[in-house]
């Protein structure tokens, strides 16, 4: 079974846009001194874009190891469980595990998207790299182990010698059977290729797919803090709806609103008052559907009901105060 363009789009998407809108909400519930204060130069819409922009850099590492997760999927490598025992460690999660094609050996990949930490954060990624890979020879010691450090950007190898190097004394203590490299960019494809089974995607056809998809019209960070546009705001109100208590620290936060950090998401102050009055309905279809529950479903309905009050509460108190003419409607 192939991977094809269309896949590999899906899940960029999904890791850089569809759950972007939702990760700010959560920020901002859960740490708005991250965005708040006097002691920064950023304006509050500067400070929520430079935070979508990080928070997509981010995600971009999670989306690409979903990706060559699924490459390696689809090439007839199976997944093995993620998460390892090990001696006096506790549990290890690696970043992907899987089994070869024709069930001799283990792949076992530490995944960055590139190779440019510093003296301090390298010895605790190759520490942490070195426990898995003992963990994987004890909990798998009837397989051949290929242990892999792979950096997607070629671009960034700032670390390789001290890599390479580390590896090579840290071979000394493991089974024959156990091969270690530090392989960068296409370098990971043709290691496949050459010494256990070739992928089904090419490092050419992915550099291409990932050029393609870079020149395609995206959502850009300034639109997806936009929470007045309709498609964003249709997606807050469905967070809402689902999460009412986001909706209630948010809003129930002073400082988000005094700093403009409220305006500058909902600049008119009409999306703030939608949200509000689905906020509402949302409470109101409750209590309806609570009265046909029984008592247990009643209670759990009525918790409910409360949440959505709360929310729609502290907006209706704030809303006025922060907008200009800002009855609600």
């Amino acid at each position: 079974m192939g991977f094809r363009y269309e896949e590999f789009t899906q899940i960029l998407d999904k890791h850089l846009r569809e759950k972007q809108i939702e990760r700010v909400l959560k920020a901002l519930a859960r740490s708005p001194q991250r965005f708040t204060g006097i002691f920064r130069p950023s304006t509050p819409r500067e400070k929520l874009i430079q935070y979508v922009i990080q928070s997509r850099e981010i995600k971009f590492g999670d989306a690409f190891e979903e990706v060559i997760s699924e490459i390696l999927s689809r090439s007839g490598y199976s997944a093995l469980p993620k998460t390892l025992e090990a001696e006096g460690e506790g549990k290890l999660a690696c970043d992907l595990l899987f089994e070869s094609p024709d069930r001799l050996s283990i792949l076992l990949v530490e995944q960055k998207m590139r190779d440019d930490h510093d003296s301090t954060k390298r010895r605790g990624q190759f520490q942490n790299f070195e426990q898995k890979v003992k963990a994987v020879c004890n909990q798998y010691s009837g397989f051949k182990l290929h242990a892999i450090m792979y950096f997607v950007d070629p671009e960034q190898a700032k670390n390789k010698s001290h890599y390479i190097s580390e590896c090579n004394k840290l071979k000394t203590s493991l089974p024959a059977h156990a091969t270690l490299a530090v392989l960068y960019g296409e370098e990971f494809f043709n290691y496949l290729e050459q010494s256990i089974s070739p992928p089904c995607v090419s490092w050419t056809e992915l550099e291409e797919w990932l050029e393609r998809w870079r020149n395609t019209d995206r959502t850009e960070a300034p639109e997806l803090i936009d929470l007045e546009k309709r498609e964003n705001l249709d997606k807050v109100i469905e967070i809402a709806k689902r999460r009412p208590e986001l909706i209630s620290k948010i809003a129930g936060e002073r400082s988000l609103w005094a700093q403009g950090l409220l305006k500058a998401l909902f600049p008119t102050g009409d999306g703030l008052r939608e949200i509000c009055n689905s906020l509402k309905e949302a409470m109101e279809a409750h209590k309806q559907a609570a009265s046909a529950q029984t008592r247990r479903r009643q209670k759990r309905a009525h918790e409910a009901t409360e949440t959505y009050k709360q929310a729609a509460d502290k907006l209706e108190e704030y809303i006025p105060e922060f907008y200009s003419g800002g009855n609600l409607r």
